[in-house]
């Protein structure tokens, strides 16, 4: 534990989700993933975690499986962070589609909060991935968040059905009121030769996604803002992108550039672990209440892995309900102590291996 100074705390608020988006590990090729438990994280979690909180910075909440504004106590765990520290600034990442005005109206009124929503098009394209996020109660919810003083953000996925609309999206990010807007590509589909996704054919919509194939401006991209492990390529710092300045494309397609398999499990001969949440002192934490390094080690149900690379952890002793903050920690010096073997963890040597290649992972600017 000496070497993770925790100053972010990446949280999973619940497994609960209202899209089935195709690509999520809760609903992979339109199936839902029935190993996945109802599970909706509480302040008792972090209270454990509380003796090593005294240089919180930043509260981030995403997760593996399902939806941060799901949890029926997110504003509790907000409270709780911020009771630690005033200035601590919070990030919510969700589809948008759940809650009511009068609660996302609430949210708003949290300082040093912004929530980054994902809309993956218009009205007529964006339920092609974020399957059963209705347009009328996504809108609804934004309008209600922006218009209560809240900072939203517009992050868009680009498949080849909604590749015509970036611009539209990006001016209609700046008619809505959001402060930024950026949008990521996907490269899953270059797995081989694969540009098509396709559903299971017992799926309730068997639809399936196509890859984009357009220009982007090169200026927009840099190795540190490719991100191989999660299968995207996003634009530079969002802080930097101007919602109103429309984009001009003179290069080859990027994603045709990169192939890569997130299963592919190649331990290089130096390993040369540089690992991004111990250097930005990010820990994950499950709905579950788990403690993980990072939250690409978070798929106890299953995921984008395709092998159980923690095989021989006692996931008991992780978690934070039924251990104490030390207990839970001490497998994160055993990760770091296989970082110089040859029985590193696959997902070590996928996401901070620098042999060979430079360290693509980006941590976002929360």
């Amino acid at each position: 534990m000496s070497n993770w100074k925790i100053r972010v705390l990446d949280l999973e608020p619940s497994t609960q989700c209202n899209a089935a988006c195709p690509m999520c590990a809760r609903s992979f090729q339109g199936l839902l993933n029935t190993s996945v438990p109802v599970a909706n994280l509480t302040v008792d979690a972090l209270v454990t975690l509380r003796p090593h909180l005294n240089n919180l910075e930043r509260l981030s909440m995403c997760g593996n499986y399902g939806d941060p504004i799901l949890n029926p106590d997110l504003m509790s765990l907000i409270d709780y962070c911020t009771s630690i520290n005033q200035d601590c600034s919070t990030i919510i990442h969700t589809n948008g589609g759940a809650r009511n005005v009068a609660w996302w109206q609430r949210l708003a009124q949290y300082p040093n909060l912004k929530v980054r929503f994902g809309i993956d098009g218009l009205e007529d394209t964006n339920s092609l991935y974020r399957r059963k996020v209705r347009w009328d109660i996504l809108e609804r919810n934004y309008r209600a968040f922006i218009s209560a003083g809240g900072t939203a953000e517009w992050k868009m996925i680009v498949f080849a059905h909604n590749q015509h609309q970036v611009e539209q999206c990006r001016a209609r990010a700046s008619q809505e009121g959001f402060s930024n807007f950026s949008y990521v590509v996907t490269n899953r589909f270059t797995q081989g030769d694969k540009t098509v996704f396709t559903m299971h054919p017992d799926a309730e919509d068997t639809t399936p996604l196509t890859a984009a194939d357009i220009n982007f401006d090169p200026s927009k991209f840099s190795a540190s803002h490719v991100n191989r492990t999660l299968g995207v390529y996003s634009s530079r710092a969002y802080a930097e992108e101007d919602s109103t300045k429309p984009r001009t494309s003179t290069t080859p397609s990027i994603i045709a550039q990169t192939k890569f398999a997130y299963s592919d499990h190649v331990v290089p001969a130096e390993n040369n672990i540089s690992c991004y949440t111990q250097a930005e002192g990010i820990v994950y934490v499950s709905a579950a209440g788990d403690l993980y390094p990072c939250c690409h080690l978070g798929y106890p149900y299953g995921g984008q892995n395709k092998y159980d690379e923690l095989e021989w952890l006692d996931k008991s002793k992780i978690n934070l309900y039924n251990n104490s903050s030390d207990e839970v920690f001490a497998w994160f010096d055993e990760v770091e102590r296989r970082w110089s073997q040859s029985n590193c963890l696959g997902t070590c040597t996928k996401v901070c291996s620098t042999s060979g290649k430079p360290n693509l992972y980006a941590v976002e600017d929360l």
